[in-house]
């Protein structure tokens, strides 16, 4: 399987490695801004709950300066919000009620319950997927500091390039 289709500008962050001459990079560009989303429904969907929807509209805020979000990036944005929520919630209930739950096991002669402590591995679970999906979403829309911190490298990298690139006009 080969790599994902990326924006130009994305290529050019992580250091032109297709080695696309000035003028590929100009044409690049110039399909993609044609092909640019609005911006004017970055709203999140109603079907999100409270926490996710205000998770939406903080990442909207953080991100609307490095102009990357669209219109498009609007569900996706929206199933990070809802894999964060319900990662919230899961967290909460685990401790609440704690890592193990009481299961009915047998019964004495009074017919009084016996119960045995037993792992609640269903909410472990749970919270493992909703984990991995905060994380792999996260990674895509550049999160983690991780991810940044490979974007802002990349990025000055790319300036870099730049700079000599106007110096070899001079």
């Amino acid at each position: 399987m080969g790599n994902q289709a990326q924006p130009i500008d994305l290529q050019l962050i992580h250091g032109n490695k297709n080695r696309r001459t000035k003028a590929e990079i100009e044409k690049r560009k110039k399909a993609e801004e044609a092909l640019k989303a609005a911006k004017d429904k970055l709203k999140p969907p109603t079907w999100l709950d409270k926490l996710a929807k205000k998770e939406f509209k903080y990442i909207v805020d953080q991100m609307s300066e490095l102009d990357v979000l669209n219109n498009l990036d609007v569900h996706a944005l929206a199933m990070y919000c809802d894999a964060y929520s319900n990662y919230v919630e899961i967290t909460k209930l685990i401790n609440e009620t704690g890592l193990a739950r009481r299961v009915v096991v047998d019964y004495t002669e009074d017919n009084e319950p016996i119960y045995e402590l037993v792992m609640d591995k269903e909410a472990i679970l749970r919270k493992k997927q909703f984990y991995d999906q905060v994380r792999q979403l996260g990674i895509q829309f550049g999160f983690t500091p991780s991810a940044r911190a490979k974007m802002a490298l990349a990025q000055a990298k790319a300036e870099i390039e730049k700079e000599d690139d106007d110096f070899e006009d001079v």
